[in-house]
C-alpha cells in the first residue's frame, strides 16, 4: 500500500484514497498490522474528491481517467510534489503534455 510506504519513507501523516471497497479494508488491515492508526487515514471514495486537500506529496496509481481528472484540478497545483504512475506509455504522454501547460518540471520518467 502506498500510504505505508509513505509513512515508511517519514510522511508524518498519510491519507490513502481508495473507490474499491475490498482494498480500503485490505489498507484498513494493514494499517492496524503495523500500528499505523495514528498516522495514516484510509477513505472509500473518489480521489478527485480529495485533491484539494492540503499536503505537500501526492503518489496516485491510478486509471488514466481518473488520472486526467486529478491534473485537471485546481487542488493538484497546489500541490509541491507528485508521484503519478500506473499508465500505459501513450497515456503519460497525454498526461506530461497536460501537465506542460503548468509551471512543472518533471524530474524523471
Amino acid at each position: 500500500m502506498l500510504a505505508l510506504a509513505a509513512f515508511r519513507l517519514g510522511c508524518s501523516k498519510t491519507l490513502a484514497v481508495d473507490l474499491n471497497f475490498l482494498a480500503v479494508n485490505t489498507a484498513l488491515k494493514n494499517v492496524r498490522l503495523n500500528r499505523m492508526q495514528d498516522t495514516v487515514l484510509v477513505i472509500q471514495g473518489l480521489a478527485e474528491d480529495f485533491i484539494d486537500s492540503p499536503c505537500d506529496l501526492v503518489i496516485a496509481n491510478i486509471h488514466y481517467d481518473v488520472m486526467k481528472q486529478l491534473v485537471d484540478a485546481q487542488g493538484f497545483f497546489d500541490k509541491e510534489w507528485f508521484i503519478l504512475s500506473g499508465l500505459l506509455h501513450t497515456q503519460a504522454i497525454d498526461i506530461a503534455y497536460r501537465l506542460s501547460r503548468h509551471p512543472f518540471q518533471i524530474i524523471k520518467k
